[in-house]
């Protein structure tokens, strides 16, 4: 009853932003009033807010080298679009292995893993994730993946990891290991890419002129795959605009 108590407040929030936005003949999509009431929302609901609903987060066990998130193992300042909603300022940690965000609970006792089905997209610092909807091609599994670029093409990197064990005569020593695989999408269609050939068959309406400017460049997507990703999109986009 609660939770219901206060998304009807979020409602009547947001009618009275859409009325007073008319009346003073402003959008009512003001990115500053949205924010604005979302804050007032969230501030209201606190520890009820919808996404403390996870199962609790106990991690991966003692012992390993390395650590589970992305990045580093401290949370990053961030945002969460959750059921529809953006919520900012929250202290996230991405969990490669599990594929699940974390949040401490509202009083900070413990971690919890939020619903990824209700999460469209979530932003670490400065790094965007996000759940394509739309047509996947040769896009396999399903998950958050980075938006590293993002134009008429999209550039997307699913970061993963795994605890991989390694036996010396000494001891069994286990350690976190992170995969990183590539994927454009190019005319609504997602493919793999792990190398310059496959980057030129996603792009074919305009091979010719990207193999010159990888070639001119001296780009690799084997050996620098984002940084090579993120110029070949671009220039693609401006070959697709002229």
């Amino acid at each position: 009853m609660k939770q219901q108590s206060y998304c009807l407040s979020f409602v009547l929030l947001l009618l009275l932003l859409s009325s007073t936005a008319q009346s003073q003949g402003t959008p009512a999509t003001n990115p500053a009033s949205q924010d604005s009431v979302i804050s007032i929302y969230y501030e209201n609901i606190r520890e009820n807010a919808p996404f403390f609903n996870g199962a609790e987060y106990t991690g991966h066990g003692q012992g390993i080298i390395g650590h589970a998130f992305f990045e580093s193992d401290q949370p990053y300042r961030g945002w969460l679009e959750y059921d529809g909603v953006l919520y900012k300022n929250l202290d996230l940690r991405y969990d490669l292995i599990d594929d699940a965000v974390i949040i401490k609970d509202y009083s900070g006792n413990f971690y919890m893993r939020l619903n990824s089905n209700k999460i469209r997209a979530f932003g670490l610092g400065n790094y965007e994730f996000v759940q394509p909807s739309y047509g996947k091609g040769d896009f396999e599994g399903a998950g958050f993946f980075q938006r590293v670029y993002n134009g008429t093409s999209t550039v997307l990197v699913k970061r993963r990891k795994q605890v991989v064990f390694r036996t010396t005569e000494e001891k069994s020593i286990s350690s976190y290991i992170q995969y990183n695989d590539y994927y454009v999408r190019s005319r609504n269609r997602y493919q793999v890419v792990e190398g310059n050939n496959s980057v030129l068959r996603a792009f074919s309406d305009h091979r010719s002129e990207l193999k010159k400017f990888i070639n001119n460049n001296k780009l690799n997507v084997r050996k620098q795959a984002e940084l090579a990703l993120i110029r070949i999109a671009s220039h693609y986009d401006q070959l697709k605009n002229q």
